[in-house]
């Protein structure tokens, strides 16, 4: 579905990678800025600072219409994952207590929420049971018989991030840390 979404929607790639990544892109990164001419010549000073001028406006709308295109892709992008979902999985979502404040408009959390629903998240399960599923579900995860190790990798991914939202954030070994490249117990020589 990102490939599509890379492939058809204007200034496609901007809207992938935060589909991909799962993070707010910031397109401020790429906002040009008007020089001005360091010359002491007033003749070259005025044409350097017009060519400038000419130059950043031509960046400036560039950047403008690439704004333009990231905000109607959200949109666009949002509709289309939506559109993909089949009408059971659209129901859990909806059903969800954030759906409305947080997932609707927002093909980020849209995802988020995608994958929680079709790794057997349910909401009224209890709640440190799922962060049990979803530990034992990573824990025990194993390459299929003709599974490429791309889609492995993929599959490994996902469960990780679900993993991780379920939980917070990464599990960390806090009393373990490295030492000469030899792993030891805090405290330890």
């Amino acid at each position: 579905m990102i490939n599509h979404i890379k492939k058809t929607f204007n200034f496609g790639n901007d809207i992938g990678t935060v589909l991909e990544t799962l993070e707010e892109f910031d397109l401020n990164q790429f906002k040009s800025s008007l020089s001005i001419s360091l010359s002491i010549d007033e003749g070259v000073k005025t044409a350097e600072d017009r060519q400038f001028e000419i130059e950043f406006k031509a960046e400036f709308d560039a950047f403008t219409k690439r704004k333009q295109a990231m905000d109607l892709n959200i949109t666009k992008a949002y509709a289309f994952l939506w559109d993909q979902c089949a009408k059971p999985l659209q129901n859990k979502i909806e059903s969800r207590a954030d759906f409305l404040s947080d997932i609707k408009g927002n093909p980020i959390k849209l995802l988020k929420a995608i994958k929680q629903h079709t790794l057997n998240y349910q909401e009224s399960q209890y709640e440190m049971s799922i962060i049990l599923d979803a530990v034992k579900n990573m824990i025990n995860i194993k390459q299929r018989e003709n599974e490429t190790l791309q889609e492995y990798t993929k599959r490994f991914k996902t469960s990780l991030d679900v993993m991780e939202s379920h939980i917070g954030g990464p599990i960390e070994f806090t009393k373990y840390i490295w030492q000469d490249e030899i792993m030891q117990p805090k405290g330890s020589k």
